[in-house]
């Protein structure tokens, strides 16, 4: 896979090699930004509550259930 891409941006020329280039830098943008999102809202769910006052991270316990 890595010769088949290594072959291609050899071929291509400058102005497709700068285009793949800004793509590739935009995904990475993207995957990055979608981590964050995903890293923030995993912290604020385990630190916020919910209005009954059980995280919703983990389980109600058949105690808990009960009262």
């Amino acid at each position: 896979m890595f010769g088949e891409f290594r072959y291609l941006m050899n071929t291509v020329t400058t102005t497709t090699t700068t285009a793949t280039t800004t793509t590739i830098i935009i995904i990475i943008i993207i995957i990055l930004f979608f981590f964050i999102i995903l890293i923030t809202t995993t912290i604020t769910r385990t630190f916020t509550q919910h209005s009954d006052g059980f995280t919703p991270s983990r389980r109600l316990t058949s105690e808990e259930i009960n009262i």
